[in-house]
């Protein structure tokens, strides 16, 4: 299976964390894995082509996260998850450009289809 992209997946509970890596990973993409967004900044890198972040998220919540990575590269898409209801969400600046917002417990084709969209 050829490489699809670097996914850099941000959530901050390690069962959905590892669970999403995994839906990638036989998706045929490349992951790199942050449980926060001060994390994920640290290991943020040129050749990382979507990211999937969690909504809520200590110390810095998927919002300020979407922000500071926009900071770096606009063009990076993003995929939001988020175990909570997402009326509203479509009202925060931040998620405008969002690809896709997604809502857990994200089933795995959901998931996989949702970043091949995004990386179109």
């Amino acid at each position: 299976m050829t490489d699809k992209g670097k996914i850099l997946v941000v959530e901050d509970n390690d069962f959905v964390r590892m669970q999403m890596v995994k839906f990638l990973n036989d998706g045929g993409f490349t992951t790199c894995e942050s449980r926060d967004g001060w994390e994920a900044l640290s290991t943020l890198s040129t050749d990382t082509s979507a990211a999937v972040i969690d909504m809520r998220m200590q110390p810095m919540d998927g919002l300020e996260f979407i922000q500071r990575l926009h900071g770096f590269n606009k063009k990076i898409p993003v995929i939001v998850v988020t175990g909570y209801d997402t009326k509203g969400l479509e009202r925060e600046p931040a998620l405008w450009n969002a690809s896709a917002i997604l809502t857990k417990p994200v089933p795995r084709d959901e998931l996989i289809a949702a970043v091949e969209r995004a990386l179109e």
